[in-house]
């Protein structure tokens, strides 16, 4: 798989943030024993760090975790914190440093993402004692909830099998960080797969795209969910926010649609207005007509899911190695791209073909199937078939 560098320097754009206070934010980019895909990993965590900023959030309400410093706004300081990352820090931070920065009226918001084994987050590797259960995780957020009154908690977990910290084992309580009043999105479900994309995740990728354009949690959820169905494979996003643990809808969704980040009054998200892919032989022309929003677009890419293709078999992986070539600009033609891919559609049979764009600060447009009009709406995508 080819790994851009997802813009993680630039200026902020700066928003209102709902409410009067803004409450207080971890960030833990976790890592496995190999740091396999730790690039995307970073990618990931240093873009919702540039959007909670930009949601009004100070550095001072933003608590972030990484093995390496990460210096996200390019000033040469290190944004993430200077302390070992393992369990007992990430502990600290939920019950002793969010303490005082949430209440009733300042909500708390925890986004977590690594590999991700069933019933584990891997914070400094995934072996006992390097990593956090769901059962651990309930326990500090009870804390935090009995200790400062917070009434509005949202987790969101970007891992393969992070479906594991929602789904409850039997009808009782444990093995689950779903209550009532908070809000708990995974990235799939408890037993598949999440996959990593060109630079980051295709949940994350579109979920916090959407949360910086003003959408609320229910309406990124489903945003997320459609971005990771257009690629075709079985990952399974799940929501709940009626603490019954269980990913059920209409049943879920209530408490995250009332929730949001940021709200700007206009989009800001560059979008795909077409895309085309024209074959000769077993060469392609891959075109895309792509309309910035508030900041220039950095680049513009296709994934290309051959005939051939099938999820890795095994234990979880967030890497699909699919084809991955990116468009550049077209001279004198503003806000077109295109590049030849020659050799590329040498198989017989069906081939999904799927556009991205990406602005300088890291924010995505919709994807969109080959051929298609931008989805205005938030369906689920279906992948476009070319022969």
């Amino acid at each position: 798989m080819q790994v851009f560098a997802a813009g993680n320097m630039g200026e902020q754009t700066v928003t209102t943030p709902v409410g009067n206070s803004p409450g207080a934010v971890i960030i833990i980019a976790g890592h496995n024993e190999t740091y396999g895909l730790q690039t995307n990993i970073y990618n990931s965590t240093n873009r919702a760090y540039r959007i909670f900023k930009s949601a009004g959030f100070s550095d001072e309400d933003i608590y972030y975790l990484a093995p390496v410093a990460q210096d996200v706004d390019g000033d040469g300081t290190p944004d993430s914190r200077n302390v070992s990352l393992n369990p007992t820090a990430v502990q600290q931070a939920i019950t002793v440093w969010a303490k005082d920065k949430v209440g009733p009226d300042k909500p708390f918001f925890l986004y977590m993402m690594d590999h991700g084994l069933a019933n584990k987050f891997c914070v400094n590797g995934c072996a006992d004692g390097l990593s956090v259960t769901p059962d651990q995780l309930n326990s500090w957020l009870n804390t935090l909830e009995a200790e400062t009154g917070v009434t509005e908690v949202t987790v969101v977990y970007e891992a393969c099998v992070s479906g594991s910290f929602i789904q409850r084992e039997g009808n009782g309580l444990a093995g689950s960080i779903s209550k009532l009043g908070r809000v708990i999105i995974t990235s799939t479900g408890y037993d598949n797969n999440a996959y990593a994309s060109a630079q980051g995740a295709y949940f994350s990728d579109a979920f916090f795209s959407c949360l910086a354009d003003s959408g609320n949690l229910e309406e990124c959820f489903i945003e997320g969910k459609n971005a990771v169905s257009v690629t075709g494979v079985n990952q399974t996003p799940m929501l709940d926010d009626n603490g019954d643990g269980i990913y059920d809808s209409p049943g879920d969704g209530l408490a995250a649609r009332e929730r949001y980040v940021t709200r700007f009054f206009s989009s800001v998200r560059p979008t795909i207005q077409a895309s085309n892919v024209v074959i000769t032989g077993t060469s392609g022309l891959l075109s895309a007509t792509v309309q910035e929003g508030a900041e220039v677009v950095e680049r513009v890419w296709a994934v290309i899911f051959r005939p051939s293709f099938t999820e890795p078999p095994g234990d979880p992986t967030l890497n699909l190695n699919v084809p991955v070539v990116e468009l550049k600009p077209i001279p004198n033609q503003a806000g077109r791209f295109e590049i030849s891919y020659p050799g590329g559609f040498q198989e017989q049979g069906e081939y999904r073909v799927i556009f991205y764009a990406q602005d300088r600060l890291g924010i995505n447009a919709k994807p969109l199937r080959q051929g298609d009009a931008p989805d205005m709406g938030h369906g689920i995508f279906l992948p476009m078939v070319v022969r």
